[in-house]
């Protein structure tokens, strides 16, 4: 069973909790996710990351990266690590608002941005497999908080010339379907 590893940002763990209440309650509904605990200043930190997941997640699991923001850092830092030292497979990291994260890998990659210009000047990194910009433009934290009000076009998969109009929330759902999480 793979397992959806959520890496919030440096902000109000209240926001993180809005996000964890539509997954308790089916808006995605992951068969088993954990959540990295916020740590205000070490959000970021791939080693603090690691730590957890060995202390947590059952060494062998197949994990599925969700990062936000400066947890973004820390999300694709980590999936490498595990890749590397292959103690955890992994299927995916997906980035929402991961400004100039490099987003590249042996394992899937998904993106996901809050507007427009964020989009096109965070793909300089590595735009993903599959992203998703917002359109119309959102707030930040409403990326994370509220996927399913925020529209915007979805699109990249491979030989695909079109984008589609959707949530952010559908985007997840079909990124997490693709990797086995739901």
């Amino acid at each position: 069973m793979t397992t959806l590893i959520i890496c919030p940002g440096m902000h109000d763990p209240l926001w993180t909790e809005t996000l964890r209440r539509q997954l308790d309650h089916g808006e995605l509904w992951p068969s088993a996710y954990d959540v990295f605990p916020l740590h205000q200043r070490w959000a970021w930190s791939p080693h603090t990351l690691r730590l957890w997941l060995e202390a947590t997640v059952e060494l062998g699991s197949p994990l599925v990266f969700m990062g936000f923001s400066a947890g973004c850092v820390a999300a694709i830092s980590a999936a490498w690590a595990c890749q590397h030292r292959t103690d955890y497979p992994v299927e995916a990291v997906i980035a929402l608002d991961g400004w100039m994260v490099p987003l590249v890998g042996p394992f899937a990659t998904y993106r996901l941005s809050h507007d427009r210009y964020t989009h096109i000047t965070g793909a300089l990194w590595g735009r993903g497999d599959q992203d998703f910009y917002a359109d119309p433009a959102v707030t930040h934290p409403q990326l994370w908080q509220s996927p399913h009000q925020v529209w915007g076009w979805a699109g990249g998969a491979p030989g695909e010339t079109t984008r589609q109009y959707m949530t952010a929330l559908q985007f997840l759902r079909q990124c997490l379907c693709g990797h086995g999480v739901i």
